[in-house]
């Protein structure tokens, strides 16, 4: 994996919101769910908002593009292009033990987790690229080189994606398939977390959904209340001791960015706090898989200038964004994105891994 020079903590002091692309039109829509973990342009807006408010930095020069104004802050980048490239959210988790969890590579498959309880024991096997067992038996598929699960061990394998993996369970996993524990907070037991067991997890591990309902505002600033407009927002509040992993491509702080201090992050002016921390090592190794800690942007894996495109993938369903531009007063293009834990079958040479892969 290419280097990630920081690490950012960031810890919510309440609930976050982050809103999909979902229309919110009276009448029609009054309900919205919240897009967790966020995407990378909305870290990244987080991020470079409380660059440019610690530098003191005024908005207007820095969207009117006049680089020699902050020419030290390089890695503020354009208002288009940042100056460096984030990856993740993953997640920490301070229990007994500190333990960091990643997305579950999606060549991972294991029995379905819906039935699973807390502890019991989940038995995952990695996939493997058989073209040259296909091409022996004359086979033919819609896709050039399937997969496939060596002897599995039980029937309905379903693939993890969309799961979280702690690292001790990135290193039994990838030997060749392993036990890992289901882990799941029950609200009527004390969960007490050990990083030397190998640990599977969905999303609600690491935190719950809350139910908001409030009014809307007239769109005139007056902050006025608009006449008949109720929504309803679900919302995330992560656990105690939970706190999200961001990794930079560059090292921002504390040139241009304090080493801790808070920023928003989200909709509804949610504050985090945050810190930089350089006590996060994932394992590197040389394998003919990588895996992608957050979202990738579909054009850099489809692309034309992309090393990646032509090989074996495995991946969950793509995210699609959307939005509107307050500058332009017009509907942002969607963007589609490859979620976390998409898994890309490299080969045996791995020397030009991308930034924000890991190598299982």
């Amino acid at each position: 994996m290419k280097k990630i020079e920081q690490w950012i903590r960031m810890t919510p002091v309440d609930t976050l919101f982050f809103k999909g692309s979902e229309p919110m039109v009276a009448g029609q829509n009054h309900e919205a769910a919240s897009v967790f973990p966020p995407m990378p342009e909305t870290l990244m807006g987080a991020i470079r908002n409380a660059m440019l408010g610690q530098r003191r930095i005024p908005l207007k020069d820095f969207l009117s593009g006049d680089q020699g104004k902050y020419a030290e802050h390089s890695c503020l980048g354009t208002p288009a292009q940042p100056g460096f490239e984030i990856t993740g959210p993953i997640f920490e988790v301070m229990e007994s033990t500190r333990d960091v969890f990643v997305p579950a590579p999606a060549h991972w498959f294991a029995g379905s987790l819906k039935k699973v309880g807390a502890g019991d024991r989940v038995q995952a096997s990695p996939a493997q690229v058989c073209a040259s067992q296909f091409k022996s038996l004359g086979l033919k598929g819609s896709v050039p080189q399937p997969l496939w699960v060596h002897k599995p061990r039980q029937e309905g394998l379903k693939s993890l994606s969309g799961a979280w993996i702690n690292l001790r369970a990135l290193e039994t996993v990838s030997r060749g398939g392993g036990e890992l524990c289901f882990a799941r907070r029950d609200p009527d037991k004390l969960y007490v977390h050990d990083s030397s067991i190998p640990t599977v997890a969905q999303a609600g591990f690491f935190h719950t959904s809350e139910i908001r309902t409030g009014i809307a505002l007239e769109p005139n600033r007056s902050r006025r209340v608009k006449k008949g407009y109720l929504y309803t927002f679900t919302q995330v509040r992560m656990h105690p001791r939970t706190s999200l992993l961001i990794g930079l491509s560059r090292a921002i702080a504390p040139k241009s960015l304090d080493n801790e201090g808070l920023m928003q992050l989200g909709g509804e002016q949610r504050i985090v706090k945050y810190e930089v921390v350089a006590d996060i090592d994932l394992p590197r190794k040389n394998s003919e898989w990588i895996f992608s800690l957050g979202p990738v942007r579909a054009e850099s894996i489809q692309g034309q200038a992309s090393d990646l495109a032509d090989f074996p993938r495995a991946s969950g369903p793509m995210i699609r964004t959307a939005g509107w531009d307050m500058k332009t007063n017009f509907h942002k293009p969607v963007s589609s994105f490859f979620p976390p834990g998409t898994a890309i079958h490299i080969g045996p040479d791995t020397a030009n891994t991308f930034f924000g892969f890991l190598s299982t």
